[in-house]
């Protein structure tokens, strides 16, 4: 599959000799589309409400949203299509930064996949 190839850094466009990039495998196409499902919450994205990590709503206590955040972020990696399974989840949690990032490899219908995901635009992330 094809898609036109955002840098993961800063989210624009990627541009070679003044033109606009598509993804060059289908390996960088899967982790493209695994970046962008983990940087929308469920509802934002106009034209497919359904994508995107929910939000969690309701008191919970300090404890129990990582837990409940990483679970989240499980369940949607193994629902990406082309995602058959999950090899390794690493999560850390920087307690001075209160930056939850996770390292993953997953195995996908293109080859194994290694990935990082700093979780620091979560809307309760200071309540982890």
């Amino acid at each position: 599959m094809k898609s036109i190839a955002i840098d993961p850094y800063t989210a624009n466009f990627v541009r070679e000799n003044g033109h606009m990039r598509y993804t060059k495998s289908e390996l960088e196409f899967i982790a493209q589309k695994v970046r962008h499902e983990l940087s929308l919450f469920l509802g934002e994205w106009f034209m497919d409400p359904g994508m995107g990590l929910p939000y969690i709503q309701g008191k919970i206590k300090k404890s129990e949203h990582r837990a409940i955040l990483e679970s989240a972020i499980r369940a949607k990696l193994i629902s990406i299509e082309e995602v058959k399974n999950i090899i390794e989840f690493t999560p850390r949690y920087d307690k001075g930064e209160r930056l939850l990032e996770v390292s993953f490899a997953l195995d996908t219908k293109a080859g194994q996949l290694d990935s990082y995901w700093p979780v620091n635009n979560w809307p309760i992330g200071a309540a982890a």
